[in-house]
């Protein structure tokens, strides 16, 4: 495996990066997340580190960005809640959005709620 100088400079940096979230004395949200004594590769590791959030936020009144639904949910992508938005005096979800200047916002809870309605 050959390796350019921006390459390893990258890699060590990388490596700094992660030897700081393991270090004992550096408590961080991050360091928190993981196991104690890890035992994963270095790709498993920074996987676990870039993975969607997952904030401890309730979400019975959760109102979620049109555009970062996908970060929470991974459906409908965006453009079919765009449809859907488009739509919404028709289809009923304008009881699901909220708007706020030009800001479109989901209700979290009154969208699954719309969902299971609309099943029957």
């Amino acid at each position: 495996m050959n390796l350019t100088r921006e390459d390893k400079e990258a890699l060590l940096k990388a490596i700094e990066v992660l030897a700081k979230l393991f270090a004992p004395q550096a408590p961080s949200p991050v360091r928190e997340a993981l196991p104690a004594k890890p035992k994963k590769s270095l790709v498993q590791t920074l996987n676990i580190v870039t993975e969607k959030p997952t904030p401890a936020v309730s979400t019975k009144n959760r109102l979620i960005p049109l555009t970062k639904w996908n970060n929470y949910h991974d459906f409908p992508p965006v453009g079919g809640l765009r449809h859907l938005v488009f739509y919404a005096e028709q289809n009923g979800f304008n009881r699901v959005i909220r708007r706020i200047g030009r800001r479109v916002l989901i209700d979290e809870a009154a969208f699954f709620k719309w969902v299971d309605e609309s099943k029957k």
